[in-house]
């Protein structure tokens, strides 16, 4: 997965983080390997005076019934697509990582030119697979974050 973040950071690629992690873990994780993030979306943390994390919701939501109520997967991409529209940047596809259930969501909201890989054998994968007919995505299962950056090399020789 280095490899590939480091592709993506030579390339010029934007890199989102959407995570139903903690905010402070990723900084932490994408800080100490010096690789730069575009945004990140995930519940914040913080730590109190005693020394112990605490966590926050990213949002409420009661409107999608797929996801947890502390985020919406699926809102959140959208969200930041329509922002960077607005600030002047389209994106002509975008590619989606994930394993979990809550990577459903937001595998749904993507287009015809957009991309997402499942972690192969994971939940995300087989609610994919079980669900086809919704996805508009192209869908390229992945164990190695090899297949993500073939994929991607091939799309910028296109």
């Amino acid at each position: 997965m280095e490899e590939l973040m480091n592709h993506l950071q030579q390339n010029c690629y934007d890199v989102v983080i959407l995570s139903d992690a903690n905010a402070l873990f990723i900084e932490w994780f994408f800080c100490n390997r010096k690789l730069n993030v575009k945004k990140i979306y995930s519940n914040p943390a913080e730590f109190d005076e005693g020394g112990k994390l605490i966590l926050h919701q990213f949002h409420h939501q009661t409107s999608c019934n797929q996801c947890p109520v502390n985020l919406c997967k699926g809102a959140v991409i959208k969200e930041h697509i329509e922002s960077m529209r607005k600030a002047g940047t389209l994106y002509s596809t975008v590619c989606y990582t994930g394993d979990g259930e809550n990577d459903f969501c937001p595998s749904l909201r993507l287009t015809e030119n957009d991309y997402v890989f499942p972690r192969a054998t994971f939940p995300l994968e087989q609610m994919l697979k079980s669900k086809m007919s919704e996805v508009k995505a192209q869908v390229v299962p992945w164990k190695s974050a090899t297949v993500i950056k073939q994929k991607l090399q091939s799309l910028a020789t296109q």
